[in-house]
């Protein structure tokens, strides 16, 4: 019972393996969807899923992989700020808004067609008692 025989398809389908994975490895390096990356590799995706579910190693590394593309623009980011001056304050206005932002906060105003409306009219049209000296509403009999 030692030596089990597996029937089916094998996982690469009889492909090189390293090659394969190098392919993922590149693909996931440029933020990939797994999908693209399997396409780039010539593989499917439930390949891909199968061999994640068996090495989960490799599940952590495509993970940093993708990763590593924002570190390299945050890098990029940062290594250009004392290039040019409005590129440092468009980095400022989106990490620090509250300080830097050039959004104007403005308040609106509404105005009610009820606004001009004396306390007698109000009480016609709602049908109850208001007294704006009390600010009290009482239902008139």
């Amino acid at each position: 019972m030692g030596n089990r025989i597996s029937s089916g398809r094998k996982l690469w389908d009889g492909k090189d393996e390293q090659a394969i994975l190098h392919k993922l490895e590149e693909a996931f390096s440029y933020d990939c969807t797994d999908e693209e990356a399997c396409f780039y590799a010539d593989i499917s995706t439930s390949t891909l899923y199968n061999y994640q579910k068996k090495n989960p190693a490799f599940l952590e590394r495509k993970q940093a992989l993708k990763s590593r593309v924002i570190l390299l623009a945050r890098k990029t980011v940062v290594n250009n700020l004392t290039k040019d001056p409005n590129f440092a304050l468009r980095y400022l206005e989106r990490k620090r808004s509250k300080e830097f932002s050039l959004r104007y906060v403005s308040e609106v105003k509404q105005q009610s067609e009820f606004d001009e409306l004396s306390d007698e009219q109000l009480e016609k049209i709602i049908g109850v008692r208001y007294s704006s000296k009390k600010q009290e509403v009482t239902r008139s009999l």
